[in-house]
């Protein structure tokens, strides 16, 4: 079998392993980095099937990860990835509300979390917007966050690919990783060939956790958490994102409405825990989110809702406290092998912070 001499390998090629991918490059242009993927595309997993949301920043834990790297994360995308490279983004604001009285409490407590994380352009809607919005929402009491985004996903994943392989960076698909160890730097197999690389990083998402047992890290799990949405064949014209306020036990934000840039409404996700991945309708997504969305949005024909696809949340647990980890996973556990895990909402946002994180650690 071939074997090749490497720089820096990067396993995964969803969102996070792209960015880190190009942005190293361009950091370190004499070095040979080549990010490998199992399937047959770039972000067919959790990077393709989630909502296309930047988030602003608002419900985060002030000074975690996923607080400061959101933050920088929108701005990296707004200031620089998306002009430089071309990738399409709108940014359309999200409308947070509380549908009754007994929400407004949790209303409040996101709109403290948020100022605390320095999240700006935030207004109480007054009376007016409250009437206006109400032809969507049931809304008691809302807020608009301006900065919220929309952005094109599968076109950022095509252009940041690009822009890799044009300044040198290496790319190979259908790689899955068959074996990994610590040895003269490491020596990673997969199914074609043979990788002696000086440094690995980590960014394989649900596939991720496998992967580092195979350098004896057995200290974590891999928790899956599947998200539906459903769509509409109604024409509705939805301004911006519509989010209510999210039960305290919830493992997401609750069921919301987002919209694509062709202004296309889908609604989603839940939440369903499952120990495969597996994308297909459960059967369980209509009966169980329809009554949410009737409940929350109006002038919705029942009817007309249907199953559109499914993404499944890349969540992380202690193995000995069986304790969930609430904030991003990045960590140095071997010398010259970094791990991102954990990636879920918001890694999207967070991917080119992320990116510069990581790289910010790396020393050849």
């Amino acid at each position: 079998m071939e074997k090749i001499k490497l720089d820096v390998t990067i396993i995964g090629g969803g969102i996070v392993g792209l960015t880190v991918a190009y942005q190293l490059k361009k950091k370190f242009p004499t070095k040979d980095v080549v990010l490998i993927e199992g399937a047959p595309f770039l972000g067919d997993h959790s990077t393709g099937r989630n909502s296309g949301v930047l988030h602003a920043g608002l419900y985060y834990k002030t000074n975690s990860l996923k607080h400061l790297l959101c933050l920088e994360g929108i701005h990296l995308w707004k200031k620089d990835l998306c002009p430089t490279l071309g990738i399409e983004f709108q940014e359309c604001g999200k409308i947070l509300f509380a549908k009754n009285l007994n929400e407004e409490e949790g209303l409040h407590e996101i709109w403290k979390n948020a100022h605390e994380n320095g999240v700006k352009g935030l207004k109480w809607c007054d009376s007016n917007t409250l009437n206006n919005i109400s032809h969507f929402v049931h809304a008691q009491k809302a807020f608009f966050s301006p900065e919220t985004g929309i952005l094109d996903v599968t076109g950022a994943v095509k252009k940041i690919s690009e822009a890799f392989i044009s300044i040198g960076g290496m790319i190979s698909k259908n790689t899955k990783v068959t074996s990994l160890q610590k040895s003269d730097g490491f020596l990673l197999k997969t199914n074609d060939f043979e990788i002696q690389s000086k440094i690995i990083i980590n960014a394989a998402g649900l596939e991720s956790i496998e992967i580092r047992k195979q350098l004896g890290l057995n200290d974590l799990e891999a928790v899956f958490v599947k998200g539906n949405y459903l769509s509409t064949s109604q024409k509705i014209h939805h301004p911006h994102l519509f989010y209510p306020v999210p039960p305290k036990d919830l493992k997401g934000l609750g069921v919301h409405s987002t919209i694509d840039l062709e202004g296309r409404i889908k609604f989603g996700p839940n939440t369903e825990d499952v120990f495969v991945i597996d994308y297909n309708d459960s059967g369980m997504a209509i009966t169980t989110m329809v009554p949410e969305i009737m409940k929350t949005f109006k002038g919705i024909d029942q009817s007309r809702l249907y199953w559109d696809y499914s993404g499944i949340r890349s969540k992380i647990k202690n193995s000995k406290t069986e304790k969930i980890e609430t904030d991003f996973w990045i960590q140095t556990p071997i010398p010259g092998y970094i791990e991102c895990l954990g990636i879920e909402s918001p890694g999207l946002s967070s991917a080119p912070a992320i990116a510069k994180f990581i790289i910010n650690q790396i020393i050849f």
